[in-house]
Formats: structure tokens, C-alpha cells, sequence
């Protein structure tokens, strides 16, 4: 989208175990899943508001979030380990599952305020914008804000 600022990305590359299939030694299997991806954050800049009074412009902008988009996990960012022995391999329903399965174990991570993406995307986002309006507005005190 063209009024997507991203101010933060976070790579993730991280393994779990997962397990598909119903009948063992047919077709039930234990998978060591390796992932990578990359999440964006960042916010969209036609929310944004402001307000002019005197020598000061104070700005508004909405708090950042993770662009869904980017948590998507593509087919060679991940890798099956069989840490059993099964007739069959995973079909691709399983391998879908397994996919979504990582893709949210990734959201769920970024998503975690311990590990203080979303935080340090809404600091990103705040510099930026200051910094912006800064050098296109001189002789203006500029101060952002969140809504």
C-alpha cells in the first residue's frame, strides 16, 4: 500500500515441533519445522493528523501494526525434519497446516511485547516523522504524538 510507512522488521528464524497424520507408522509423523521470515511493522500514514498552533505543529499518527502481508511464509523458507519413521510422507494438506501452524507462532512472537517490536516500531515511527516535518517545516516545534 502506498501509505504504508514501515518503521520496524523483524527477522525470525525459529524451530517446533509439529505433529500430522492420525494412524502411526502409516501416516502419523513428528516434524521438527525449521522457518524463516521477515515481519513488518509500520503505520499508515493517511491516518495521520495534525494540528498548527502558533510556532508549534503537533502530529498525530496511529500506534504501528504488523503487516499481515509480510507474515506470510513461502514454501522454500521452511524446512520438514521426520524425527519418526512413517510409510508416507506429508502431503500437501499437511505441509499447508504446517505452514500456517509457523505463521502464527511468528505473529504470536512478534506480537509478544517482551520482545518489544511494536515498541520499538511506534519509537521508529515518531523519529521518522519528526524528522520529516522538521526539515520540510523550519522555524516550527514539531511534536507527534499517538492517538
Amino acid at each position: 500500500n502506498a501509505s504504508d510507512l514501515i518503521t520496524q522488521k523483524l527477522y525470525i528464524s525459529d524451530v517446533f515441533e509439529s505433529t500430522q497424520g492420525k494412524i502411526p507408522l502409516i501416516d502419523k509423523s513428528k516434524y521438527l519445522v525449521h522457518y524463516k521470515t521477515r515481519i513488518k511493522a509500520g503505520i499508515d500514514v493517511s491516518e495521520i493528523e495534525y494540528d498548527v498552533k502558533d510556532d508549534t505543529i503537533t502530529v498525530y499518527i496511529p500506534h504501528c501494526t504488523i503487516d499481515e502481508e509480510s507474515i506470510k511464509i513461502k514454501s522454500e523458507d521452511i524446512t520438514l525434519y521426520n524425527t519418526n519413521i512413517s510409510i508416507f510422507k506429508a502431503n500437501s494438506e499437511q505441509t499447508k497446516q504446517i505452514i500456517a501452524d509457523a505463521e502464527k507462532k511468528a505473529e504470536e512472537y512478534a506480537k509478544n511485547s517482551e520482545n518489544g517490536f511494536l515498541e520499538a516500531a511506534d519509537e521508529n515511527a515518531k523519529v521518522v516523522i519528526k524528522q520529516l516535518l522538521e526539515a520540510a517545516n523550519e522555524g516550527y516545534n514539531i511534536v507527534v504524538e499517538f492517538k
